[in-house]
């Protein structure tokens, strides 16, 4: 299963080993670590980071939506996943 996590981008959802809201600040230095480094990548289109999903090869993605938004897509992709292509529960 693939997520979306903004304009057009998107994760292997087993991929993912964490998620993290960037507006703290030692989520924000490794974000800048790993931009240094050269493992990040922005999902962003310009617009402010709101989460940072660290992925099990050692880069970043930063994403413009938050992390509610991006647990909610999670979410709504398991639903899908178990109802054979269909959102909701009929």
């Amino acid at each position: 299963m693939y997520l979306d996590v903004g304009f057009g981008y998107k994760l292997a959802v087993n991929e993912i080993y964490a998620l993290l809201p960037i507006n703290i600040l030692s989520v924000k230095n490794l974000a800048l670590e790993k931009r240094k480094q050269g493992k990040m990548i922005r999902a962003t289109k310009g617009r402010k980071g709101r989460s940072l999903l660290l992925l099990k090869n050692g880069m970043v993605c930063v994403s413009a939506y938050t992390t509610d938004e991006i647990v909610n897509n999670i979410h709504e992709l398991n639903i899908v996943n178990r109802n054979g292509g269909k959102l909701d529960d009929e």
